[in-house]
């Protein structure tokens, strides 16, 4: 029982640095310049639908981040500490599925700005953009690669499915901005 919760405090010490990663990131936004698009909350229908930085699901994600990083940090201490019980891996495989879940909030976020990228709510300056390109069926799903990334597993980020128009548009930013 015991191993079973040092490995579920393991997978919540990740999820609270990508929470802290999460959390800091719009301080350094303004560094990114104006929006350029999506232009307004969304662009796109259906499931090929992109979400900016003003949308409520993005607002929603960084008030449960601030909400369940104290609380992932609460049950780390707590899993180090106690005895192996059930209650308690219930506990820890809780707070890991709410976090997982909190994360959703972030997925289908694009924005592009002047001086580089916001990908599912981290910002990618240009300066740091080592190279993209475009796959999935219709190769309308951007994957972005990163030189110094600030965890080696976030070295590549992919968007969801793209609406066409929205494609040729970062397509065209992308070839400008190399």
């Amino acid at each position: 029982m015991f191993a079973l919760q040092i490995l579920l405090s393991l997978f919540l010490i990740i999820i609270v640095v990508w929470n802290f990663i999460l959390i800091v990131q719009p301080f350094y936004r303004k560094k990114m310049g104006a929006t350029i698009f999506p232009i307004g909350k969304r662009a796109g229908k259906g499931t090929k639908q992109v979400r900016s930085t003003s949308s409520w699901q993005y607002k929603m994600g960084q008030v449960f981040i601030y909400f369940y990083t104290p609380i992932s940090i609460y049950a780390i201490i707590y899993l180090w500490i106690s005895n192996g019980s059930m209650q308690n891996i219930t506990f820890g495989v809780a707070m890991i599925g709410v976090s997982l879940a909190s994360y959703t909030m972030f997925s289908n976020i694009l924005e592009v700005r002047e001086k580089g990228i916001l990908l599912h709510g981290v910002n990618i300056p240009m300066t740091e953009l080592k190279s993209w390109s475009w796959i999935g069926n219709e190769e309308n799903r951007l994957r972005v690669y990163r030189k110094n990334p600030i965890l080696k597993v976030f070295s590549r980020l992919t968007t969801t499915e793209l609406p066409s128009e929205l494609k040729e548009d970062l397509q065209e930013w992308l070839e400008k901005n190399k």
